[in-house]
């Protein structure tokens, strides 16, 4: 039945179903055709994520180890991104998409193929696209919930799902990122944004890998110009015509100024 594998995908993914990997490649090399298939588990186990989940994922060192298929998931989502280490201190969060856009920052589509690799430069903030579907809720639960368990893990993909959350509030912020290619989605705005909001409650995170890029981001946005810098441009010059009158505007007030000067003057003088 067509809705079969889909739930499959979903259930092989849930943190209470995995099996240690060598159990997997052990029942993998026991049942191939050795004669025809000369692919690894390792391959097979890419190859279906890449389709099942219709994203692209990252390259990851040669030496990354699976210790089961949720672990092999979470490795290719962060693929080689390599954060710097953060320490424990105290960060604040960012302002929404629609907050940041009305103080001049630009969103920008990132690598598609390093998902987590978000930047920060010059006003412009890139994001490589991502796909929310039916299934991404619960994929990212089990994710979550697996690198709370797991201390030798980062928490790379929690500080991703913490990074979306704080750019998307309500329904403007998904349709802002929608029409900048960033956000993929099947379901209404409001649904993607509900489901965000309630994405990581009750989750403890200690080396926040953004730390930095949300630094810079609440530096710019703080400098009162750069949203000046902003209405000026949206209300003033989003037009020829519209900019051409502004500066007509500003030549008349010009002149009516320097009359005004010269008459002042001419009349002390006399």
């Amino acid at each position: 039945m067509s809705w079969m594998p889909w739930q499959i995908g979903v259930d092989l993914l849930l943190l209470e179903n995995q099996l240690p990997w060598c159990v997997l490649d052990c029942l993998f090399n026991s049942t191939k055709s050795k004669k025809v298939d000369h692919r690894s588990v390792l391959d097979l186990v890419v190859n279906w994520l890449s389709k099942a989940r219709g994203t692209s994922l990252g390259n990851v060192p040669g030496d990354t180890e699976n210790k089961h298929l949720l672990d092999c998931y979470r490795n290719r989502l962060a693929g080689s991104y390599q954060a710097h280490h953060v320490s424990s201190a105290k960060w604040d969060p960012i302002p929404s998409a629609t907050e940041l856009q009305q103080a001049g920052i630009r969103f920008e589509v990132g690598d598609k193929r390093k998902k987590l690799d978000v930047t920060f430069k010059s006003g412009v903030m890139k994001i490589p696209s991502i796909s929310i579907q039916e299934y991404t809720e619960s994929d990212f639960r089990n994710i979550i919930a697996y690198e709370q368990c797991d201390l030798r893990r980062d928490l790379k993909v929690t500080s991703y799902v913490v990074l979306l959350d704080n750019l998307i509030n309500t329904s403007k912020d998904v349709d802002l990122l929608r029409r900048q290619k960033i956000l993929q989605i099947s379901q209404s705005n409001e649904d993607i944004a509900n489901y965000l909001n309630r994405l990581y409650h009750d989750v403890y995170i200690d080396d926040f890998l953004y730390k930095d890029l949300y630094v810079d981001v609440n530096k710019y946005y703080e400098q009162t110009w750069n949203r000046w810098r902003t209405i000026l441009k949206r209300d003033y010059f989003n037009t020829p015509w519209m900019a051409m009158s502004v500066i007509a505007a500003i030549f008349i007030l010009s002149f009516t100024f320097l009359q005004t000067f010269y008459s002042v003057i001419s009349y002390y003088k006399k």
